[in-house]
């Protein structure tokens, strides 16, 4: 009996894996055991093994509660696997950030595609070239042994050109290839396990909302939180069209104290998580 892959640190090839080989091979006749080996690079802090030993580790769960598993993926993913990984929090937020721009890159995408202005031709054609380019220099990083810091690569290089490609909304490629950039952003970071779920609700808890809703002098009775919040943005809408800076500033930073931070462009406001 023999498998295709095996995985493991690179401080267990010998003697361990050498002797799971040699044990394996003896008692099945099976040869290879295993077809591809996969040796991992070792998790450092400080440039030290992370050991129970040495007491200088940090356990998931903790992990995961303060930061996130598409975070904590981020971060694992800008090394190779065989390659020493450090664990700290400055790389982290580092990875956090990352993560949030190819986010924002997808929010900036839908909001050129609910533009209405006429299809710039030379934008298109170059849009469609950067999207055939991604897709074949992801595939061709990801054949070179996973390598998967070279593929996020591919991917801020495609976010950065997008971005680029759309920051005239006066002057936007075609739908149809708009449509195949965001497609090609969401499946190639689909491809790495991240998650890129746009919000489409600003789930504030109803007792932030309530007291925002309060503070402001708005009878949000019988609302849930989600009624409330685009009570709020109509709110501040209303705000500025009425030319009441004010209140729409108002409004905008109490929103930021809970989490969601506004961001009013030349086609309308639009809206993020900070939190």
């Amino acid at each position: 009996m023999s498998f295709d892959i095996h995985g493991g640190a690179r401080d267990l090839i010998f003697p361990h894996h050498e002797n799971e080989i040699a044990q394996s091979e003896g008692a099945t006749g099976a040869k290879p055991f295993v077809h591809y080996w996969l040796h991992g690079g070792l998790l450092n802090i400080d440039q030290e093994k992370m050991s129970k030993s040495l007491g200088n580790f940090t356990l998931l769960t903790d992990v995961l509660q303060a930061w996130g598993a598409d975070v904590i993926r981020m971060f694992m993913l800008g090394t190779h696997y065989r390659n020493p990984l450090d664990f700290s929090d400055e790389g982290l937020k580092e990875a956090k950030t990352k993560l949030q721009r190819i986010k924002i890159t997808l929010a900036n995408v839908g909001f050129a595609l609910a533009a209405e202005v006429s299809d710039n031709q030379s934008k298109t054609e170059e849009l469609r070239q950067v999207v055939e380019r991604a897709h074949a220099d992801f595939i061709i990083t990801m054949d070179d042994d996973f390598n998967s810091a070279a593929a996020l690569s591919v991917i801020f290089n495609l976010i950065k050109d997008v971005n680029k490609l759309i920051e005239d909304l006066n002057e936007l490629p075609e739908k149809r290839v708009l449509g195949k950039a965001k497609d090609l952003i969401v499946e190639l970071n689909g491809v790495l396990g991240l998650d890129l779920s746009i919000e489409t609700k600003a789930e504030v808890s109803d007792s932030d909302a309530q007291k925002l809703a309060e503070k402001l002098d708005l009878d949000v009775t019988g609302l849930s939180a989600d009624m409330i919040f685009d009570n709020l943005l109509k709110r501040r809408e209303q705000a500025r069209s009425d030319k009441d800076w004010q209140l729409a500033d108002k409004i905008r930073d109490g929103l930021g104290q809970i989490g969601v931070e506004i961001e009013d462009t030349p086609r309308g406001t639009r809206w993020k998580k900070v939190k």
